[in-house]
């Protein structure tokens, strides 16, 4: 109870400042630029590279959808391997179709939805 109380009068105390939300922008966070079929069991997601991605081809990274159309008991991302090459400006995920929120939502994502790619990792 203490902590919270304390944490009241440091409200009435402080004189809190603005903060520049241009200066913190997260360079990890990209557009979807493409979602193409690549059979009937899985989809091929391109998304902008962010800013100073340095990936190998099989390496994995976490695509994390910021807004998912489906979110019924799973979470908004996943642990993929990248399928693009390191040259090309973009940076691509197949997608298995296996019924999950998360691939469903794959499938509903249209161009210009957000997603933040954490990685690469090894």
């Amino acid at each position: 109870m203490t902590g919270f109380l304390a944490a009241l009068q440091m409200n009435r105390d402080k004189i809190w400042s603005t903060c520049d939300d241009a200066k913190y922008v997260d360079q990890r966070i990209v557009p979807l630029l493409e979602r193409k079929k690549i059979d009937d069991k899985t989809r091929e997601l391109s998304f902008e590279k962010p800013a100073e991605f340095q990936h190998q081809k099989g390496q994995y990274a976490i695509l994390n959808i910021m807004k998912p159309k489906i979110t019924e008991l799973d979470l908004p991302y996943r642990w993929l391997p990248v399928v693009s090459s390191a040259e090309e400006d973009r940076i691509r995920f197949h997608i298995e179709l296996d019924g999950s929120s998360f691939s469903k939502s794959c499938e509903l994502i249209d161009n210009g939805d957000e997603a933040i790619i954490y990685g690469p990792m090894v």
